[in-house]
């Protein structure tokens, strides 16, 4: 049961991801989530970058894993390094710019 709902949190197709109000909802989560009147976010996120078809997957990781370096900080843990994600996208966009160069 608690695998599905892992599956829909990290469905890639926001799309069809699992929106957080419906994961709270989860039987999974019943013990430890109250719902009151200002539980609901009122704000606006933008996802945008999700759907952008000039960002690539590599960058996408890397966009992910900054997001994560900054609650890692808060907590005193240590970063994970970003390192080999900004060398993908190197790598990957030489690739590009050869294989247009050659046509």
């Amino acid at each position: 049961v608690h695998g599905a709902l892992l599956d829909k949190l990290l469905e890639f197709d926001p799309r069809r991801r699992i929106s957080a109000e419906a994961a709270l909802k989860h039987p999974y989560f019943t013990s430890i989530h109250e719902e009151t009147a200002d539980s609901k976010f009122q704000g606006q996120i933008d996802f945008s970058f999700e759907t952008d078809p000039n960002i690539t997957l590599e960058e996408l990781k890397l966009m992910i894993i900054e997001e994560v370096n900054i609650f890692k900080k808060l907590n005193s843990e240590p970063l994970i390094d970003v390192n080999p994600y900004q060398k993908a996208i190197q790598q990957a966009k030489a690739h590009s710019k050869s294989q247009i160069s050659q046509e």
